[in-house]
């Protein structure tokens, strides 16, 4: 009899350290891997290679053609449209070309522009370029105590980089 107690009372040492030895470890069936990045994306913007601008958000980029106008009244065919946004700054650069169109200097208002969507590293993932675009429109909006400047450019041609 006691070499079976003996032999019991090693069997319940090694079950509570195995026990413990388990409780005090991770598991290793659950690798530890940080948690992804968020997908955040920014908008980069180059028109004629020296105005620079980062925005938050782009809408309609594509190349649907139709007719249009070039600013000043001549009728124009457009390859698309895009609009961009950005929270409001002191940089008046969106407002400026915008007016450029209003006061009858549409056609020298026409610029290559490079559009470049970047992830949060500042990787570019996506460019496109603009061949011959001018702001149709320039906006503001004020909702949710956030102020945003949105500029529509319209374009004669689009390739993707």
């Amino acid at each position: 009899m006691p070499a079976k107690a003996c032999c019991s009372r090693w069997v319940v040492l090694l079950v509570v350290g195995v026990a413990a030895l388990v409780a005090t470890t991770p598991l290793l069936a659950a690798p530890q891997t940080p948690d992804p990045l968020p997908a955040v994306f920014h908008v980069y913007m180059v028109v004629s290679g020296q105005l620079e601008s980062f925005a938050t958000g782009m809408e309609g980029l594509g190349d649907l053609t139709s007719a249009g106008n070039d600013g000043r009244g001549r009728a124009v065919k457009l390859q698309g449209g895009v609009r961009i946004i950005r929270g409001l700054t002191t940089n008046r650069d969106w407002w400026d070309w915008r007016q450029q169109v209003l006061t009858g200097r549409g056609r020298t208002a026409q610029r290559d522009v490079t559009i470049t969507i970047l992830d949060q590293t500042g990787t570019a993932v996506a460019s496109w370029e603009l061949k011959d675009a001018w702001p149709t429109n320039v906006t503001y909006s004020l909702k949710d105590n956030v102020t945003q400047e949105e500029l529509e450019l319209a374009y004669s041609g689009i390739t993707r980089q």
